[in-house]
């Protein structure tokens, strides 16, 4: 018996990574923040890849720039938001809540911050000013609970912001 062994780097490079495209329903404008999200946290369900952007329709289906995808098909997330398309979404545990886990946050051009409430999306205080845009929201654990956004704005609900604020 003859046992040929390559060297590791030879048998690595037999694979070559590459794209693979989705098949089934297609969203009918851009992507532009994406975020892998777990609905009942340490539950059975596996976790879901909420998508957002500037598209109105996943195939037939009006969703309002938001989505989620499964890994075969995308649902919308209620009626979408109604408010200008999504630019950034977060996970956000608001203290004290009884989630099992955080919850999407979505912002955008329009300047409208919003939370999933588990059926349906909520404001998140009054948004930005009238001429605000959205660009990130972030969660970071070591700074406490606080979402932190950043865009373009002059004030967060009723504070006098200059483009980063801090929701607590």
């Amino acid at each position: 018996a003859l046992l040929l062994v390559a060297p590791a780097g030879l048998a690595r490079a037999q694979c070559v990574p590459d794209w693979i495209a989705q098949s089934g329903t297609h969203l009918d404008d851009e992507v532009k923040a994406l975020k892998v999200w777990d609905p009942d946290g340490p539950g059975p369900a596996l976790p879901l890849l909420v998508v957002g952007g500037n598209f109105f329709h996943a195939g037939a289906t009006t969703v309002n720039f938001i989505v989620t995808w499964d890994g075969q098909a995308f649902q919308p997330m209620g009626s979408g938001v109604t408010r200008g398309g999504v630019d950034a979404i977060a996970l956000y545990q608001p203290p004290k809540s009884g989630w099992l886990g955080p919850r999407p946050v979505v912002g955008g051009f329009s300047g409208a911050v919003g939370q999933w409430d588990g059926t349906q999306w909520q404001p998140l205080g009054s948004g930005l000013g009238p001429e605000g845009s959205l660009l990130w929201l972030k969660t970071m654990a070591q700074f406490g609970p606080d979402l932190y956004i950043g865009g373009i704005f002059r004030s967060a609900g009723e504070v006098a912001a200059t483009d980063i604020a801090r929701w607590d």
